[in-house]
């Protein structure tokens, strides 16, 4: 072996040798100064996932007290207008809401009038809304359900079904009670 190889290879070993050490120094020099900033870092990590969970959970308490607010909001006002709400007030909900439901149905209502009956036996006052609607079937049809399914105390009384040209016409006779010692209104006086 020449000389020369000799140094080439002592050189390359000095020069592993160097590296290895330089390497044990970056070694030591992370270990020391910043592994403690990582480990700070991943516990800061941590405290954020908590507070966003905390927060999280916070959001959807609030949320259910909004709700329950909002529910007892409802149940407030549901109580006035069917124990408070005088006969006037719950007969224009009334009609608004058949309105309503006729609309969705795509009809309209003719004129509305509003006979009653009293029922002394059992100290009550039928008041009906009697009216007149035209369209197809499908819509007819669709306004009964619709009818049927309100959640307001209103019975579907009687349909009478005509042909019209060229539509279908139904007249409605829904009704709902009261009580006679309930302040009285004129038939005629309500409206939406």
């Amino acid at each position: 072996m020449s000389r020369r190889r000799i140094w080439r290879l002592r050189i390359w070993f000095w020069v592993g040798v160097g590296l290895c050490v330089i390497n044990a120094g970056l070694l030591s020099t992370y270990r020391g100064v910043y592994a403690g900033r990582f480990e700070a870092l991943e516990d800061e990590i941590a405290d954020v996932r908590n507070l966003r969970t905390r927060a999280t959970q916070e959001v959807a308490r609030r949320e259910g007290q909004v709700a329950t607010v909002e529910a007892t909001r409802d149940r407030v006002e549901s109580l006035y207008r069917e124990g408070f709400a005088t006969e006037r007030e719950r007969l224009t909900d009334l009609l608004r809401e058949v309105k309503e439901l006729a609309d969705r149905s795509g009809l309209h209502p003719g004129s509305i009038s509003y006979p009653e009956e009293q029922l002394e036996q059992y100290g009550l006052v039928e008041k009906s809304l009697v009216f007149t609607v035209e369209g197809n079937y499908t819509q007819l049809r669709r306004l009964i359900n619709e009818l049927e399914m309100t959640d307001t105390f209103v019975a579907l009384e009687s349909i009478s079904l005509s042909e019209a040209t060229p539509n279908l016409r139904i007249d409605l006779r829904l009704s709902t009670l009261f009580s006679v010692g309930e302040p009285r209104a004129s038939g005629q006086e309500v409206g939406a």
